[in-house]
């Protein structure tokens, strides 16, 4: 929700380790995108940018103007993180246009985020991770769930396997993994105590209407 560049600080000193700018479920203009991630740079704290799929045409862009790195969302195959990479890395890596020394801030070896949120995208999690280039696998639960017909409020066995399979095919090809959208602290806790590393915590509006909510329930209850 926030294009203001206070957000950066205040990720920051909230104890943030990166900063999550999306813009697959947020309209965001490439100018404000652009804008709060030379905030980011200013409090030395990574901007990362959740694109809209793996052929976002602004990828790129993303990238020549600072950011630490993509998330790219709902990777099926290993052929479509192949693809997301090669727009990612400068040759012979991949195909980025180098845009230098028009763009300084711009990252050379950007963080490459492949989202698994799909039944298809746990079968393929071994090939997608298996990728040069791809850094980590991030499962996406609410779409994950989704997809699996799986009530947001129950976390069955198939559910559970789902991210074990994951984690299995990250930590087996020398990647990084995580997970976003699992607000349940002690499902929270159990992934990270089995590895996860890249946790996302909430959107910025949810997290002023919980502290607002909260502030104003305080109040209320001494009247």
């Amino acid at each position: 929700m926030t294009r203001a560049r206070g957000i950066a600080r205040i990720a920051k000193m909230s104890g943030h380790d990166f900063l999550f700018i999306d813009t697959q479920h947020a309209p965001f203009s490439r100018e404000s995108i652009a804008d709060l991630i030379v905030a980011a740079e200013g409090v030395d704290i990574p901007a990362l940018v959740r694109v809209r799929g793996s052929d976002d045409p602004d990828i790129t862009l993303h990238l020549d103007v600072g950011a630490a790195g993509v998330i790219l969302p709902n990777i099926n195959s290993g052929e479509e993180a192949a693809h997301a990479v090669s727009l990612c890395r400068l040759p012979p890596d991949g195909r980025r246009s180098s845009a230098k020394p028009t763009a300084p801030g711009g990252d050379d070896d950007p963080l490459v985020v492949c989202m698994i949120e799909t039944t298809t995208g746990v079968a393929n999690a071994d090939a997608i991770a298996a990728v040069p280039g791809v850094d980590l696998l991030h499962i996406g639960c609410v779409d994950l769930r989704v997809a699996m017909g799986v009530d947001p409020d129950v976390r069955p066995f198939e559910f559970a396997q789902a991210i074990l399979q994951t984690a299995h095919a990250a930590t087996s090809r020398g990647k990084l993994w995580g997970l976003g959208g699992e607000r349940d602290q002690a499902q929270r806790a159990k992934c990270i105590a089995n590895g996860a590393r890249f946790m996302t915590t909430n959107t910025d509006e949810a997290l002023l209407l919980s502290a607002a909510t909260a502030a104003v329930a305080s109040d209320r209850a001494r009247y």
